[in-house]
């Protein structure tokens, strides 16, 4: 027996009597869609493993941190908004990013009687820099006719927590504005631990908020705010959203479409590091701030290959079936394109190994034995089935002709019960004999 073949049956026995644990943590822009996917994949697990899984918010650079074990309990993956610096890289040579599904950043805002608004990018630029400070500003309301815009300053919200959404949103707004990109930069911080930002202008951004969620949360409870955050908490939290220009002058919505169509502008641009940039883009229904949210593993160093494996599974899983893509739409995220997905299996995914095994092969392996376990089910079923009918068949004609013939015996009196009282001794009562 090979050495492979011993860690397979190794890992089919372990898996008999114990559930699998896949933990993951990180970032909060793809979190509504990985609460949807995490019950879906156990019950498509269920018909041969027990899997054990979690995902914990704590935004991506949490996430980063879990992953390089810097900080809390060691996770299996970790989703992140944020790109991995070169220090990253560097430091721990064998982490690898790649694509699980993209999402738009929106740009919420409450202006009471108001639940429509356009935007230039160059607006929200002006905005966030403090160039734009009032609301009925001429820059504003060329853009948005006959809206009576209140004569207001702008209470600007940021993310106080290290966050993915962060860096999304201000690598648009430096792909619009050269000036923004020379003096702020692209950043994923917010504030340090003496609630001092460590790159917005303090001065216009006076409001932060923990997570997407919290950043809902302010601007929903501050009149005249305005704000980015996720399509998806925008939608349940019921923030209302502007619609931006992109670069080819169009105004568009944020919406599956329209982010796709982002996507399909960079389709062939992926480097060798398997992440991407969708700022900007050229199309002209593409939405202008949106990103890929991706996960970030271990490509050799995994020493747990029952979660090595299963991780590998539960990623081609959301990548290639109709249940988890749906619930990318419906949570108002875009699931990766065919082509894309493709990319990544082959360049990453099925190159990851565990204690020297790859683990792709090794998954391959335990799902031809999971189908011929089917098939050996199906035998007995197959042949059983039949005879299970027929004897099914036998006993329903059998109880049918004892009826026929009950009801026929009652038709000719044959239950009639005649009575003949004998001779009998005086000193003993009669004694009655009965005939049919």
């Amino acid at each position: 027996m090979t050495a492979l073949s011993c860690l397979l049956l190794a890992i089919l026995l372990s898996r008999a009597y114990s559930a699998v644990e896949l933990n993951g943590a990180g970032a909060s822009f793809p979190a509504d869609v990985y609460r949807a996917w995490l019950p879906a994949y156990k019950s498509y697990r269920s018909r041969f493993s027990a899997v054990e899984m979690k995902y914990e918010i704590i935004g991506s650079g949490g996430g980063k941190e879990r992953i390089k074990g810097t900080t809390g309990p060691e996770v299996d993956y970790a989703g992140s908004d944020s790109l991995l610096s070169e220090e990253d890289y560097a430091n721990h040579p064998d982490l690898q990013m790649f694509p699980a599904m993209a999402g738009s950043i929106v740009i919420g805002f409450y202006l009471k009687g108001i639940s429509e608004l356009n935007l230039k990018m160059e607006n929200v630029v002006d905005v966030y820099s403090g160039a734009i400070r009032w609301w009925n500003d001429s820059r504003i309301a060329d853009v948005n006719p006959g809206v009576d815009l209140p004569n207001e300053q702008i209470i600007v919200v940021a993310r106080r927590d290290k966050s993915g959404t962060t860096e999304i949103f201000t690598r648009a707004l430096a792909s619009v504005s050269q000036h923004w990109a020379d003096t702020y930069g692209v950043f994923s911080k917010g504030v340090d631990d003496n609630e001092k930002p460590f790159y917005w202008n303090a001065s216009v951004v006076t409001q932060f908020g923990q997570t997407n969620r919290g950043v809902s949360g302010i601007i929903l409870s501050n009149k005249f705010s305005i704000g980015y955050l996720v399509m998806s908490d925008a939608v349940t939290s019921k923030v209302s959203f502007a619609r931006l220009q992109n670069k080819a002058g169009n105004t568009v919505e944020a919406s599956v479409k329209s982010v796709q169509n982002a996507m399909n502008d960079f389709a062939s641009a992926f480097d060798e590091r398997m992440t991407l940039s969708l700022a900007n883009p050229t199309g002209f229904n593409s939405y202008p701030i949106s990103g890929y949210t991706y996960i970030i593993v271990k490509k050799t160093s995994m020493t747990n290959c029952q979660s090595a494996i299963e991780l590998v599974r539960y990623v081609e899983w959301f990548y290639t079936t109709t249940i988890p893509r749906q619930d990318c739409e419906d949570l108002y995220m875009v699931p990766l394109s065919e082509e894309v997905y493709t990319m990544t299996m082959e360049r990453i995914v099925k190159k990851i190994t565990c204690n020297g095994k790859n683990v792709y092969s090794m998954l391959m392996a335990i799902v031809e034995e999971e189908q011929l376990s089917l098939q050996t089910w199906r035998v007995p079923v197959y042949v059983g089935s039949p005879l299970l009918v027929l004897a099914i068949i036998i006993i329903i004609l059998y109880l049918v002709r004892h009826q026929i013939r009950l009801h026929q015996a009652l038709l000719r009196n044959e239950w009639l019960i005649r009575a003949t009282i004998a001779l009998h001794d005086e000193n003993y009562p009669p004694v009655i004999f009965y005939q049919t």
